[in-house]
């Protein structure tokens, strides 16, 4: 894990470059698999939870060899999950049977997740009828 201000001087830095010109914009499956083989690099930004599926797994196999890659996971990785090996500093990981060295520097950034907290959930639980008294309850 990093302190805050490492993680702050990294967002800084990651805010610092014009994309727009930096780096070719990919999109679709094509693209994206001509993003994976770009010698030069992409940044590829996929929400696929705890690594474990989607595109992500293609992405992740393509570049964990490439020691100039960074991969920056953010949230909570689930304990059993690809995303919490890497976490946890695994160096070796099997994707789709193949065990697959990471030379890729893997970065954290803890804190960052999309679900609701407990008052956000009750809110949004606040705006069904016949709500049921358990299911509060259970908070």
């Amino acid at each position: 894990m990093y302190t805050v201000a490492q993680t702050e001087n990294f967002l800084k830095q990651l805010r610092s470059v014009n994309y727009n010109t930096a780096y070719p914009v990919y999109s679709g499956c094509r693209g994206i698999d001509a993003a994976e083989h770009d010698p030069a690099g992409a940044i590829i930004i996929s929400a696929s939870g705890m690594c474990d599926a989607s595109r992500i797994k293609h992405h992740l196999k393509y570049n964990f060899n490439r020691p100039e890659c960074s991969i920056i996971i953010t949230g909570f990785q689930a304990a059993r999950t690809l995303g919490r090996r890497l976490v946890d500093g695994a160096r070796v990981v099997k994707i789709f049977g193949r065990d697959i060295v990471v030379r890729a520097e893997i970065y954290t950034i803890g804190g960052l997740s999309a679900h609701a907290d407990q008052k956000a959930l009750l809110d949004w639980l606040g705006h069904f009828k016949n709500t049921s008294p358990n299911i509060r309850g259970a908070w």
